[in-house]
C-alpha cells in the first residue's frame, strides 16, 4: 500500500486492515476504526447499564499450553461492546480460536437486541475467524464435562468451551470468574 494512504488511514507496517468489497469497488480500513464502530453501534441497540457479558453469564447459571486460547461467548461480547476486560480479550484475540457453539451463543444474544444480523456475523467472521466445528469428540468431552460439574450448572455452551480447550490443551478465556473453581483438566484464564 502506498505510503501516502497509510498516513491518511493512520496505519502501519503490520496493522490490521479489513477489506470490503461492494459492487465494483474495494476498499480498506482501519481495524480499529471498524471495531470502534461496530462498538458504538451494538452499544446504540443493548439499553444503558445493561452488560451482555453479565447477561449471559447469569442466564448460564440459570440454565444450569500453547499461544493458542479459546475463547467463550461472554469474551466475544466484551470485545463487541468495549466492556470491563476488553484489552485482555483484544491481546489475544489474534491467537484464538472459538467454538461454533459460543458462536450460536454470541450472535443470537446480539440479535435478540435487534443488532443487524449480516453486521454481527461480518464482526464475528473478522474479528474471530478461527472458529471450530463441534465434532463428536467436543461433543463426548463436553458431555463428561456436564455430568461431572453439575453443582456448577455450566450450560452446554460452557461445556462445549471448556471441551474445546482440553481437546485443543489450550487455555480457555472467559467472564465467568467461577470457572476457576472448576478441576477438569483445562486452565481458565479470566479477562476481568
Amino acid at each position: 500500500m502506498p505510503s501516502e494512504a497509510c498516513e491518511r488511514l493512520h496505519v502501519s507496517v503490520g496493522d490490521m486492515v479489513v477489506v470490503e468489497v461492494a459492487d465494483d469497488m474495494v476498499s480498506l480500513r482501519p481495524w480499529k476504526t471498524v471495531l470502534k464502530e461496530i462498538q458504538e453501534y451494538v452499544r446504540e441497540k443493548v439499553p444503558a447499564g445493561v452488560s451482555l457479558v453479565d447477561e449471559l453469564i447469569a442466564e448460564r447459571r440459570a440454565e444450569r499450553n500453547v499461544s493458542e486460547v479459546v475463547v467463550d461467548a461472554s469474551a466475544v461480547l466484551a470485545l463487541m461492546l468495549g466492556e470491563k476486560g476488553v484489552d485482555k480479550v483484544e491481546e489475544m484475540r489474534e491467537e484464538s480460536v472459538i467454538s461454533t457453539v459460543n458462536i450460536l451463543e454470541a450472535l443470537s444474544r446480539l440479535v435478540r437486541h435487534d443488532v443487524n444480523a449480516e453486521r454481527a456475523q461480518l464482526f464475528l467472521r473478522q474479528a474471530f475467524p478461527n472458529a471450530i466445528a463441534f465434532d463428536r469428540q467436543q461433543a463426548e468431552t463436553a458431555a463428561m464435562i456436564h455430568s461431572a460439574t453439575r453443582s456448577f450448572g455450566l450450560s452446554y455452551g460452557d461445556c462445549a468451551c471448556l471441551a474445546l480447550g482440553i481437546v485443543r490443551r489450550a487455555p480457555v478465556l472467559t467472564g465467568d470468574r467461577r470457572w476457576k473453581e472448576l478441576d477438569i483438566g483445562v486452565k481458565v484464564l479470566l479477562f476481568r
